[in-house]
């Protein structure tokens, strides 16, 4: 890749975050006006699919992050790209539910806009001992199986007549 290649994917690149912090303080705004307006009509609020995994990520992820940074990094994201909101969240819980997350009081929980810049709902944390992360997905039923007659007395002695006459015939007398 040539130098004025590579600083046209730099300034590009700079425009792209130039872009999602804009869209995430017009988001802000909206949200600011919707609750003010809200307000003034008595409606309850509306709760963003954003402020429901707010509310799903555990204290340690929302202490080290805002839910500016959070828009920053969701509006990064293409809107091609972006999951439903439900399985974000169960993401967040089966995250949440890891030992590794537990452990130490939380001390291995990123922040949420670290989380959602890293896309970690694409890749869920491996079930550990002590982890319930995948208990969330429907269990998966056993293929269910055949109705057996109990074995009768006469089946079992032909099935153990050769080992029977094997056992015979090689003890001596």
């Amino acid at each position: 890749m040539t130098k004025s290649e590579q600083k046209l994917q730099a300034q590009a690149e700079k425009l792209r975050n130039q872009l999602a912090a804009a869209q995430a303080v017009v988001d802000d705004l909206k949200a600011k006006l919707e609750r003010i307006e809200r307000k003034a009509t008595g409606e309850p609020p509306r709760e963003t699919g954003l402020e429901m995994l707010w509310k799903a990520a555990p204290p340690m992820a929302r202490t080290r992050s805002s839910k500016f940074k959070c828009r920053q990094k969701w509006n990064r994201i293409p809107e091609s790209e972006r999951p439903r909101i439900s399985e974000v969240i169960n993401a967040m819980r089966a995250w949440s539910r890891c030992w590794d997350w537990k452990k130490d009081g939380g001390m291995f929980v990123p922040g949420l806009d670290k989380w959602i810049q890293e896309r970690r709902w694409e890749n869920l944390p491996e079930d550990t001992a002590g982890s319930s992360a995948r208990s969330f997905e429907a269990p998966k039923k056993p293929d269910p199986a055949p109705a057996e007659e109990p074995a009768t007395a006469e089946e079992i002695a032909a099935a153990l007549a050769p080992l029977k006459s094997m056992f015979h015939s090689t003890r001596k007398p």
